[in-house]
């Protein structure tokens, strides 16, 4: 219905400024870290979605935790919760398997 589009949009939007703010963010500690996994491990699908897309985010952004990030994002394709499965084996296969460097990283990992 109309209601669950508007959800859907700000859901989004919620999702958007968290990774834009983490992309910015000149330090990012492991309390944060450990914050995403916790939206990712134990969080309802909006949250997981949120918690994967923190994930990439980190990947792209943060030298520093993207071989934490990527080894945990790999992890996750392989979970027994679908609601994690499906959407982080999206993430590998369409958003970070075009990045040729994290290509030869996910390649050498999986």
């Amino acid at each position: 219905g109309v209601g669950s589009g508007k959800k859907e949009s700000e859901a989004v939007a919620e999702t958007r400024l968290v990774t834009k703010l983490l992309a910015e963010a000149p330090f990012v500690g492991d309390e944060c870290l450990q914050r995403v996994r916790v939206l990712c491990e134990q969080g309802d699908q909006r949250q997981k979605q949120m918690g994967l897309a923190c994930l990439r985010t980190l990947i792209l952004h943060h030298d520093c935790w993207k071989g934490v990030c990527l080894e945990r994002l790999l992890g996750y394709t392989v979970s027994e919760d679908e609601a994690l499965r499906g959407p982080a084996i999206r993430l590998v296969c369409g958003k970070l398997l075009e990045i040729a460097v994290l290509s030869e990283e996910i390649e050498s990992k999986a």
